[in-house]
């Protein structure tokens, strides 16, 4: 207060009269602010700062969320299964890819021409293909056998079920 009286000395007698009003003004807010329960100390400081809350408050659900989703990992046995994680080089590699579709496979760079155009369109027209057969409302759709889940089971052929 003494240094903001000592800087406005050089001010016109009514601007320092008017600055000093304000500066008192203010501490004595101040004050009062600090006199406020917690909740109205709080409210009024996130009224001061709302971005730098705004910027806190997005940070915190961001951790949240991202902590909830890493224990549903965990928990679920998901990281079990995920073969993409370090450390599981080896059973990547044991996989059989002898079954897979090549035919889906695109490659991913080389030249851009109408014959690979054509044969791209020649595999999306044949998958397109096999989709519009199956009625939109038919129960089968959801089988295991019909997602390509599984591979569809042979029944035994002396009637015994296993």
């Amino acid at each position: 207060m003494d240094t903001v009286k000592k800087n406005l000395k050089k001010l016109s007698s009514d601007s320092y009269k008017a600055a000093i009003r304000f500066a008192s003004h203010f501490e004595r807010q101040k004050k009062a602010i600090m006199k406020l329960p917690g909740y109205y100390r709080a409210q009024r400081l996130i009224k001061q700062y709302k971005l730098s809350f705004a910027i806190g408050g997005a940070i915190a659900v961001c951790l949240l969320l991202t902590v909830v989703s890493v224990l549903l990992y965990v928990i679920t046995g998901t990281s079990k299964v995920d073969l993409s994680r370090p450390g599981y080089e080896k059973a990547r590699q044991k996989i059989d890819r002898s079954n897979l579709d090549q035919e889906s496979d695109f490659e991913a760079s080389g030249m851009l021409d109408g014959k690979v155009m054509a044969e791209y369109l020649k595999k999306y027209k044949k998958q397109t293909d096999t989709l519009t057969q199956y009625d939109t409302f038919e129960p089968k759709l959801l089988d295991d056998t019909q997602l390509g889940l599984t591979s569809p089971q042979i029944a035994p052929s002396d009637g015994t079920q296993e």
